[in-house]
């Protein structure tokens, strides 16, 4: 919920381009309904969002998705820890933050070392 939140207030105030066309979102729901579908499955989204010129899009798993692909896209754990770094907060909630960031990044890498 976390990041959700988080993630919400940076596409408010960043405006990244996440648009693609419906033809992948619907490509994208038929794998999101098959079973483990997060683990194994690959989604169609946009290479760069921060230049609305380039509109190029690829299937990226979940984990590349939320932790970026190294040379690519940056993913969206990254941007959400760019954003947060940037927010005037207090230093203990930033941290407390920044691990649930970091428990969401190993889970979707598919990690399942403690995280504290």
């Amino acid at each position: 919920m976390t990041f959700v939140a988080l993630l919400n207030r940076f596409i408010t105030e960043r405006r990244p381009d996440f648009y693609i066309p419906l033809s992948k979102v619907d490509a994208n729901m038929q794998t999101a309904k098959r079973r483990d579908a997060a683990r194994q499955g690959s989604f169609y989204f946009r290479n760069r969002t921060s230049d609305s010129s380039d509109t190029s899009y690829e299937l990226k798993s979940t984990n590349e998705i939320l932790n970026g692909v190294e040379g690519g896209f940056a993913g969206l754990i990254p941007l959400v820890r760019e954003y947060l770094d940037s927010l005037a907060l207090p230093q203990e909630d930033a941290q407390r933050l920044h691990r649930y960031l970091r428990f969401l990044s190993l889970r979707a890498s598919g990690m399942s070392t403690p995280w504290w």
